[in-house]
This record gives structure tokens, C-alpha cells and sequence, in this order.
């Protein structure tokens, strides 16, 4: 059951990031140029963009479609190292 679940997760997440390939570099670049995840929504929204469901863009739909981007960005470089710094767990 886990693993239909996983893979049912990983194929909805795959057709979000198709969905909205053409989409996620415009969004990232006005990201980075300082405007507010509802300025983003309100901008693909007066664009005559919307949502995979056909609803308008709000701010939380925005936020996931920038943070599906990063982790595609995340997934494609290298591990980060581990810190040298020796840690203990007490209980």
C-alpha cells in the first residue's frame, strides 16, 4: 500500500511540474525580482492563467509550483557534504 502511495504521489507531483513548465521560469523570475507570492497569483491570474483545475492562482498554488522548481533544481546537483563537526544525541 506504501509503495502505490508513493508512486501515486510521484505521479501527480510529475503532472503538476509538466503542467506548468511553461509557467515556473516566469514565476521564479518575478520571484527574484521582489514580488510577493499574491502579486505573482494576481499577475497569471490578469494574465488570463489558471491553475491545472481551471481555478485562479492564489498565493499558496504559487508557492508550491516555486517550490516544486526548487527541489527539481536540488535534485539535479550534487549532495551536499557532510558538516565535520562530530555530534552526539542524548536522551
Amino acid at each position: 500500500m506504501k509503495k502505490a502511495r508513493a508512486n501515486s504521489a510521484q505521479a501527480i507531483s510529475e503532472g503538476a511540474r509538466e503542467a506548468y513548465a511553461d509557467l515556473a521560469p516566469m514565476m521564479t523570475e518575478w520571484r527574484t525580482e521582489g514580488l510577493t507570492l499574491e502579486q505573482i497569483g494576481a499577475r497569471l491570474n490578469g494574465e488570463g492563467h489558471t491553475t491545472r483545475r481551471g481555478r485562479p492562482w492564489n498565493p499558496i498554488q504559487v508557492a508550491r509550483v516555486l517550490e516544486r522548481g526548487k527541489a527539481n533544481d536540488h535534485a539535479s546537483t550534487r549532495p551536499l557534504p557532510r558538516p565535520s563537526i562530530p555530534c552526539r544525541l542524548v536522551w
